[in-house]
């Protein structure tokens, strides 16, 4: 695809700065990608958009790497992008563990450690907390766990109950009735990932988490 709009106007410009250096011109790069953006805007379709914002920017930043799949229809399906910046960044910290993020976080806080974190299910990122934020209350995040749900189990009506399930303010004994009504209702009663799902219920489910609070 081909951005003409943005290349006859932001080419000249690009001249500029090569020509006498960014300290003589009078708009910034910031000012090129708020262009870009404004004028992508106004591209039919999403996909369209896309592709002549990234293409505009690949104007003004040689680095830029992108790459994208299409459906048989031509609907875009798949798209990955980095630019310049991150990739720089990434040669800097890409041998780095969540150990590094999570000591700077609590340099940042002046040693104080949070009382209660959201995580998806990484494995490691879990680890390093508990290592790290001894006394912190771990929560899985609700949106990762639905999702899961769908893609673990297929059923529209489990996901609905299992939203129930992990959201109502109800008491233990409560909970566990709609669970095994949950169970049976579904017919996933022995499905291995359902039953991991229970044995961390201490970390989701809103009747197990009672007396911690998040915004």
């Amino acid at each position: 695809m081909v951005c003409v709009s943005i290349r006859r106007r932001i080419q000249p410009r690009v001249v500029i700065v090569k020509a006498v250096g960014f300290n003589m011109v009078f708009f910034t790069k910031q000012d090129i990608y708020n262009e870009l953006r404004r004028q992508c805007a106004m591209q039919n379709g999403d996909g369209n958009a896309t592709f002549c914002y990234l293409e505009g920017i690949s104007q003004v930043d040689e680095k830029l790497f992108w790459h994208y799949k299409t459906r048989t229809s031509k609907q875009l399906c798949d798209l990955f992008w980095s630019d310049g910046a991150s990739q720089e960044d990434y040669q800097i910290l890409s041998d780095e563990s969540y150990n590094w993020v999570l000591e700077k976080f609590l340099k940042c806080m002046k040693g104080k450690t949070p009382d209660i974190v959201i995580i998806d299910g990484d494995l490691a990122m879990q680890i390093e907390i508990q290592n790290l934020y001894l006394e912190a209350h771990r929560r899985l995040c609700a949106w990762h766990l639905l999702r899961n749900a769908t893609t673990n189990i297929s059923q529209p009506r489990f996901t609905q109950l299992f939203r129930q399930c992990m959201l109502v303010d109800i008491d233990i004994h409560e909970f566990e009735k709609l669970w095994d009504a949950m169970l049976d209702e579904c017919n996933v009663r022995e499905v291995e990932w359902i039953m991991d799902l229970h044995t961390k219920k201490y970390s989701w489910a809103t009747s197990y988490i009672r007396g911690h609070f998040y915004a």
